[in-house]
């Protein structure tokens, strides 16, 4: 009980309620609240929202990342030893093998901006051995608690590129302009679709239109 006590009062106190720093940074020596950016990390972070603002979708930064054999975050905390004395039960077999998943994660820290957010789980009883996901609302947000490593303007538009199917046409390719295009008059997204290098079509109004690609 006094363990959760101590816990919801340095959350409120905008603390840091985890053990680690999150991909990206790392604790300061003289003061473990305190967030430094850790560059190495910070560019593939850097990167990863750039792929993502370029056009490529989870799963194919993840794939770029394994194939560049970058360092996935948990071999990374690891080898730097920012997990403890404690030997790691983490899985290091495949030291390049990113995630989808991974990559969308990070992609919705609001941390990458600068901002401290605590309380994202809640034990309801210090005999509780797993946490629970508390709703956005529960959350307790920070702002402007670190240095970023991506701006404001950046994070906003790369959760409105991720909140939209990213899908490959026709000609293999996934317009980066997806989720950024709005209809001037009705105010719905827009869908480029491309067939050939002849053809492209765009959906208005729920109709699909097709054009023929000018010489």
């Amino acid at each position: 009980m006094k363990s959760l006590i101590c816990s919801y009062l340095r959350g409120n106190a905008g603390k840091p309620l985890s053990y680690n720093a999150i991909y990206g940074y790392r604790k300061c020596p003289n003061d473990k609240n305190i967030w430094l950016i850790d560059e190495e990390p910070a560019n593939v972070v850097r990167r990863i929202f750039q792929m993502t603002l370029d056009g490529m979708g989870a799963h194919q930064i993840a794939r770029q990342l394994t194939s560049e054999k970058i360092e996935k975050p948990s071999v990374y905390f690891t080898k730097n030893k920012m997990v403890g004395d404690r030997p790691s039960r983490r899985d290091l077999s495949n030291p390049y093998d990113w995630h989808g998943a991974t990559v969308k994660q990070m992609l919705q820290k609001p941390e990458y901006c600068g901002h401290r957010v605590n309380f994202r789980t809640n034990k309801e009883s210090y005999k509780d051995k797993h946490s629970k996901w508390n709703p956005k609302d529960k959350w307790k947000i920070f702002h402007n608690n670190h240095d970023p490593i991506i701006d404001q303007e950046t994070f906003d538009t790369v959760q409105r590129l991720i909140g939209t199917p990213r899908r490959i046409d026709k000609i293999g390719e996934a317009n980066p302009f997806t989720g950024l295009v709005f209809c001037a008059d009705c105010g719905a997204k827009l869908y480029n679709t491309r067939h050939s290098k002849e053809h492209y079509s765009e959906k208005r109004f729920g109709k699909e239109y097709k054009h023929k690609t000018a010489d």
